[in-house]
């Protein structure tokens, strides 16, 4: 999710086909690569959109440790999980953990 993303409506159409979100449902919502977090208020729902309130977007800092690294190998960050990259080709060696 982008922060431009909390202003479309139309986004949340897979959600509401089964009406999942509600008028007064609150939502945290996590950029994809976790840079920054809110938390929301839906204001309106129907079938198709959802409407939020957005409160104030707060911005992680970057990591203070950087993620394991060797001279062949390093650990990524793939927004779901971790993965490890073979440094030479780019190749991933392993799946999310």
């Amino acid at each position: 999710m982008l922060a431009d993303d909390l202003k479309r409506t139309d986004i949340w159409h897979r959600v509401q086909n089964r009406r999942a979100l509600q008028r007064h449902d609150h939502l945290y919502c996590i950029a994809y690569d976790e840079s920054w977090v809110c938390d929301a208020i839906v204001a309106s729902a129907d079938s198709r959109s959802v409407g939020l309130v957005v409160g104030r977007i707060h911005a992680f800092p970057e990591r203070t440790r950087p993620l394991f690294s060797d001279e062949n190998y390093r650990v990524l960050w793939t927004g779901s999980g971790y993965a490890i990259e073979r440094k030479k080709d780019g190749q991933r060696v392993s799946n999310n953990t």
